[in-house]
């Protein structure tokens, strides 16, 4: 999401009040889509939080060109998502804010680990793959396939034990009080999409400040005296 205003003269050398005028006005421009495009950022990260979103709110980043410098090129102000939009972060901002359905592709399955397994591998989310590749397998035993029907499957370990707050225990270590032996225990549900309502419209958040970009830019001039 952008904001930007069209460019009057490149800063230089005021050689007379003419072009000293066009210099503040390019300079309060660049102010002016500098402060819109911050008070956005904290509108769409106001909105997200209230829509229980607060963590990926973080995700929420803000530029401009004030604040890059870049005086040769036209003023403006843009939100990104931190991370790139292809990050895990930028895919969830970009569904949340538009409502979208998530299907599996290269596999058949989207996976989801249950609360039962450790939940990162060093600093990445446990998947089925990283469980086989992470040396999970030898701790806590092969994930075997259990189908529940055409849109739902599971992955569960066989023969293995729980402690009392249903984490799963290391093979071959005593059982601690509390711990509970289990025939099976889901480690991964698998689904084959899932949906995700919009919960907030970033376009909607972004548009009212957009629209206050001349009036930042005259509240701007008023300051350098050009009121």
């Amino acid at each position: 999401m952008k904001l930007a205003t069209r460019s009057v003269r490149r800063p230089g050398r005021a050689r007379n009040a003419g072009e000293k005028y066009l210099l503040d006005v390019k300079m309060a421009a660049f102010v002016a889509t500098d402060q819109a495009s911050r008070n956005a950022q904290g509108a769409v990260q106001r909105r997200m939080r209230a829509a229980g979103l607060g963590r990926l709110s973080n995700a929420v980043g803000q530029t401009s060109a004030l604040k890059k410098r870049q005086y040769d090129r036209n003023p403006y102000g843009v939100l990104f998502a931190r991370g790139g939009d292809e990050s895990l972060a930028g895919g969830a901002l970009d569904a949340y804010s538009r409502g979208v359905t998530i299907r599996a592709k290269e596999r058949k399955w989207l996976a989801f680990a249950t609360k039962a397994i450790p939940q990162r591998v060093g600093r990445r989310k446990i998947t089925p793959a990283l469980y086989e590749s992470g040396g999970f397998v030898g701790r806590y035993g092969r994930l075997e396939f259990r189908p529940v029907n055409p849109r739902l499957a599971l992955l569960v370990l066989r023969d293995t034990s729980v402690t009392a707050k249903g984490k799963i225990r290391e093979r071959g270590k005593r059982l601690g009080r509390g711990s509970v032996p289990q025939k099976e225990v889901v480690a991964f549900v698998l689904i084959r999409f899932t949906r995700r309502a919009q919960r907030f419209d970033k376009n909607a958040e972004v548009a009212p400040h957009a629209a206050m970009v001349p009036q930042l830019i005259q509240q701007e001039l008023k300051r350098r005296g050009r009121g």
